[in-house]
């Protein structure tokens, strides 16, 4: 019997060395900040993975739609804001699934329900999958900021130009614009 405590105790600590929770059925303490996407990184994604096997003719509209996004993770919610000076903020609340590491339903104040799998390509950078959106998950998101309503306009050039650049540089979706 104690054995078996002991072992679960263990466990317990050595699973939340890699995933440490704010605190009980909160999101890991490591997701929490707010991301935007990294248009660099998306781009080497891209080309790393290549096309989608359907509707890759998307793929331009969905990333830049992303760029001009930033994600905040707080508590047991997430965030959705347009880089914008109007605040349209959309909040999710997330619970965890219990049959997934980093996933979890979303769930909007009006009742609508998503699934998100989150996967850590490395400390700095995620991805985020979508259940409802598809092709979601080629763009990557690193720690970023909040939008700034002073400076919306300014970044939200900057976040758009840059994506757009990105995409330029991946072959498919180049050859689709033609």
């Amino acid at each position: 019997m104690k054995n078996n405590v002991f072992m679960r105790r263990l466990i317990a600590v050595f699973a939340c060395g890699f995933f440490p929770l704010a605190a009980t059925g909160q999101i890991p303490t490591e997701l929490i900040g707010t991301w935007v996407i990294d248009a660099k990184q998306t781009e080497q994604r891209l080309n790393k993975v290549g096309p989608p096997s359907r509707n890759a003719e998307w793929l331009p509209s969905i990333v830049l739609r992303q760029c001009v996004t930033t994600m905040t993770f707080e508590g047991d919610s997430m965030i959705i804001a347009p880089i914008s000076p109007a605040p349209m903020a959309q909040s999710f609340r997330l619970e965890p699934r219990q049959d997934k590491k980093l996933t979890y339903t979303a769930q909007t104040p009006d009742g609508k329900k998503d699934t998100l799998t989150i996967t850590f390509l490395s400390e700095e950078y995620i991805t985020v999958r979508s259940e409802n959106i598809g092709l979601d998950e080629y763009g990557v998101w690193k720690r970023g900021n909040r939008p700034n309503r002073q400076t919306a306009q300014i970044d939200f050039k900057q976040a758009f130009d840059s994506c757009a650049s990105a995409l330029e540089n991946v072959p498919f979706v180049k050859a689709k614009a033609r």
